[in-house]
């Protein structure tokens, strides 16, 4: 009796730790995104070039990897790869990076990487900083906003006639007609940009995260 009791213990406890392995595997664990964190920055000791992106910045990249990427060390790799091509713009791009947010307090910095990025066809690691750049909580809050119902009638302002409330909305976007510049980026025909304002002759536009003003003679706006 004896006997049978502490086989039927020893299968009770085999049976809990394989559960507690199971939910570990399925669940992910903090301690193998921090090994995956040290792993990054040894590799950065040994590999990266120090005065393209410091320790601290590699740290905030390391994190955005694992935050952000299904490979993350493939990803960091690569990135720390990209410093050879975009020097310490690398760093400035993650500098401001906070793995508390997970966002970018400037990006600013990481704009200008992805438009070198684009020019350069570095199209995994572009898409990785426009991930890191452009959150899925910001382009979830945008939709929101755009669904929300327009507030009451009383809360609503007064328009001076019927004249004002039938004016036309600015429109949403642009189509350029003729190849355009934007910062370092030949823009193609036909290219359907995100209307900002339009002051002059001129028509602001946004690409990419990023403000710019073009001629609007180049764009289907009259």
């Amino acid at each position: 009796m004896r006997q049978l009791t502490v086989i039927l213990t020893a299968l009770t406890v085999a049976a809990v730790q394989s559960h507690a392995g199971i939910l570990d595997w399925l669940l992910g664990s903090r301690d193998d995104n921090a090994a995956t964190i040290e792993w990054m920055v040894a590799y950065w000791e040994d590999n990266a070039n120090h005065y393209a992106i410091s320790k601290e910045d590699a740290l905030r990249l390391a994190n955005a990897c694992v935050q952000y990427d299904r490979n993350p060390k493939r990803r960091f790799v690569e990135m720390i790869a990209s410093t050879e091509i975009y020097g310490s713009i690398v760093g400035d791009a993650f500098h401001s990076y906070d793995p508390g947010t997970r966002m970018l307090a400037d990006p600013e910095a990481a704009a200008k990487l992805l438009i070198l990025m684009t020019q350069q066809g570095d199209i995994s690691n572009g898409n990785f900083l426009e991930k890191v750049r452009v959150p899925k909580q910001q382009n979830a809050a945008a939709v929101e906003a755009t669904a929300s119902p327009p507030p009451p009638s009383d809360q609503q302002p007064n328009l001076p006639d019927k004249a004002a409330a039938k004016a036309t909305p600015p429109p949403q976007f642009v189509t350029i007609t003729q190849s355009v510049s934007v910062g370092a980026v030949e823009l193609p025909a036909r290219t359907r940009l995100e209307f900002v304002s339009k002051e002059g002759s001129d028509v602001h536009i946004r690409y990419r995260g990023v403000e710019y003003a073009i001629p609007i003679s180049a764009t289907n706006l009259k």
